[in-house]
């Protein structure tokens, strides 16, 4: 359902070599290379900020079940370990 929706990031890395690294890169189901980080061009990153956020407009209501969220895979999962999931 959040699938290349509209994506919204506090702030946008931009890796020297692949551009800014957006939030669309966040949510349109590229999954290849989701543990290489910003190295793999397929996640969206912030700038090192506090408290960044992202947020996936859904457009319409709706009851969510369940969130499926895929931390990147080059930092040991030392990103993003203190999250916090909000919904209104």
């Amino acid at each position: 359902m959040a699938l290349n929706r509209p994506s919204y990031l506090s702030s946008v890395y931009t890796d020297p070599t692949y551009g800014p690294l957006g939030p669309s890169k966040g949510n349109d189901g590229d999954k290849t290379n989701c543990d290489g980080g910003s190295a793999s061009n397929s996640v969206a990153h912030s700038q090192i900020e506090l408290n960044p956020w992202y947020t996936i407009d859904l457009g319409v209501a709706l009851h969510v079940a369940g969130v499926n969220l895929t931390n990147r895979g080059d930092a040991g999962g030392k990103r993003g370990i203190e999250l916090s999931l909000l919904y209104y």
